[in-house]
């Protein structure tokens, strides 16, 4: 989101060295800060859509579908909460289930929830 709470949506070129991950994540943000415009330069098939609300907290949330042949993962997150003195955070993961099971989001989930658990995440 823009300072002047409107929104552009990203691309964020994916590497596995974190930092240069980071480093992309920040230059695409100064990307859409600087611009009106609404979709990236680089867009395509080949990404996994993500949308954080941390404004409301959620318990069910559905992507709009972006064309006839989509099967493009959506995940959204929404706003942090302390419950019982724990951090809590919904998650929304839609998939074509043509393309991914259950099970997968089971292994997403187990995987996302134990990062999320590490003490020291910078």
């Amino acid at each position: 989101m823009r300072d002047d709470n409107t929104f552009g949506f990203s691309f964020v070129e994916y590497d596995e060295n974190l930092n240069i991950f980071i480093k992309n994540l920040e230059v695409e943000k100064e990307r859409v800060n600087n611009t009106k415009d609404l979709y990236p330069l680089k867009n395509g098939l080949d990404c996994i859509h993500c949308s954080a609300l941390p404004w409301i907290e959620f318990s069910g949330h559905k992507e709009p579908v972006s064309g006839i042949k989509d099967s493009i993962p959506k995940i959204a997150f929404s706003k942090v909460s302390n419950v019982n003195n724990e951090l809590m955070m919904n998650v929304s993961i839609n998939v074509n289930h043509a393309l991914v099971d259950g099970y997968h989001v089971g292994v997403f989930s187990e995987k996302f929830q134990r990062f999320l658990n590490q003490k020291n995440l910078k």
